[in-house]
């Protein structure tokens, strides 16, 4: 793996993954309906990159053992 995939799946991955991790304490402060919306969105973001991180390093599509 070289810089370039680096770069442009794993920062952004622990970047949403930041993300992610702060909106149950804003929940849990105002428990407003569309901080739950965030945190699905901001888990599918994550999964996002989780996935182009695992076709990164292996080279093949990660759910391609269902297809």
């Amino acid at each position: 793996m070289n810089n370039v995939t680096t770069a442009m799946v794993f920062v952004p991955g622990i970047v949403a993954l930041l993300g992610i991790s702060r909106l149950p304490y804003l929940y849990e402060q105002s428990r407003q309906g569309y901080f739950r919306a965030w945190q699905l969105a901001w888990a599918a973001y994550t999964l996002h990159y989780a996935l182009e991180g695992d076709l990164a390093t292996t080279g093949e599509p990660p759910l391609s053992c269902f297809f």
